[in-house]
């Protein structure tokens, strides 16, 4: 994550505001920029390129020409050709989204900085800029970063999370303000995923907005809002998460246990404990492996009983919670789930036995990391084997 000045309570709380204006400023800077349009390149500039040449010819004469996956081969000097159409003056802003879909899918080496200008991602073509939106979200390259949050001021709710989604693995806190202004969207989509992206971003400003979302009246965003609280390193997010151990939505309080497991503050157990009243089959198990990662000993045979459970997610994340407890009385039950049809369940069993360090799980994590099928699963099992002969584990 980008280092920079930690802001203050002030500038948080004018998050919203401050945001607008960030917006503003990105866009008077793109449109003080002076970029070629199609009438300023020479088709004969591009003779050593045959294709380019062609395109360039048929999109002088037809400005509205839509057919990118014409051009097949990549070369530096299609985004100039790109640049240009997309500053030409022409209704059909949607070709410019497609050629841009087209480069990206060619090549990811280009400069980003030239595509801010908001207009060409504010029009009624959104199937393209959700395309377009989506790519953005594999590239993971802060180049994109003033175009997603142009984005995040689109009127099709699907860009906008898919912005926010973007933004979010970007992890660059110059995205926080504008998320967090995003948390106020009429849409829940997009408030979950501004949820989401603040959670990555880890900053402390995200807090006390995000704890204002647990009061959201859609479970989404409130399990959003419990799951980037758990990323953020400070203890006033939880006293919060305990409340929602409290939700009406069983969603929401399996959200609060996760949250609270991984934060690790024992705060959490005897909340956590007196919770096990309400017998609900996705409660009980989310709170017992919270308390396995708090190290409560209680949980160890609810855990090990949960190995059997027929649902993967919830074996994978007791594997994971035997780990964090440390226990060697779960090496044996553990040490079975090496064998698991489910590859996940299998490498999260694997990473439990290197933590709980029990020299009886060598030679089962021997085996599986020759002869497993999944390349994952054996990296986890040598990881573990190493772990075990460096006599790491607990």
């Amino acid at each position: 994550m980008e280092k920079s000045r930690k802001p203050t309570k002030k500038q948080c709380l004018k998050a919203a505001a401050v945001s607008a204006a960030v917006l503003l400023a990105w866009l008077a800077w793109s449109v003080a920029t002076a970029p070629k349009t199609l009438d300023d390149l020479d088709p004969d500039d591009y003779a050593d390129s045959p294709e380019l040449k062609t395109l360039l010819v048929t999109l002088k004469k037809d400005k509205t020409f839509r057919d990118p996956n014409s051009f097949k081969s990549y070369d530096p000097r299609f985004f100039d050709i790109c640049l240009a159409l997309a500053h030409t003056k022409s209704p059909k802003h949607k070709q410019f989204i497609e050629y841009l879909y087209h480069l990206v899918r060619m090549e990811k080496g280009y400069e980003w900085k030239e595509l801010v200008n908001g207009k060409y991602y504010h029009d009624e073509f959104t199937s393209a800029k959700r395309d377009a939106c989506y790519e953005f979200w594999t590239i993971d390259d802060k180049r994109t970063l003033e175009p997603l949050i142009v984005m995040l001021g689109d009127k099709d709710w699907l860009v906008k999370q898919s912005a926010c989604g973007a933004l979010g693995y970007l992890e660059d806190r110059r995205a926080l303000e504008p998320l967090i202004t995003m948390l106020g969207d009429e849409d829940k989509n997009v408030r979950w995923r501004a949820c989401e992206a603040l959670g990555k971003i880890g900053d402390k400003c995200a807090v006390k907005p995000l704890i204002e979302m647990l009061g959201d009246k859609e479970a989404c965003v409130r399990a959003a809002a419990c799951w980037g609280l758990r990323c953020i390193d400070d203890e006033r997010v939880v006293e919060p998460l305990i409340e929602m151990l409290g939700d009406k939505d069983d969603f929401v309080r399996k959200a609060a246990c996760g949250a609270l497991g991984e934060i690790g503050d024992k705060r959490a157990v005897e909340p956590l404990k007196r919770s096990l009243e309400k017998k609900t089959k996705c409660n009980s198990i989310s709170i017992y492996c919270a308390l396995g990662k708090l190290g409560d000993k209680s949980a160890l045979e609810p855990l090990i009983a949960i190995l059997e459970d027929k649902d993967d997610s919830d074996r994978e994340i007791a594997c994971y919670a035997l780990g964090e407890l440390g226990d060697k009385r779960a090496v044996e039950p553990l040490s079975k789930m090496l064998g698991d049809e489910n590859w996940r369940v299998r490498r999260a069993a694997c990473w439990a036995l290197g933590e709980i360090g029990d020299k009886r799980a060598v030679e089962p994590l021997r085996s599986l990391a020759k002869n497993d099928t999944v390349p994952d699963v054996r990296k986890a099992a040598e990881a573990a084997l190493k772990r075990l002969d460096a006599g790491s584990g607990r």
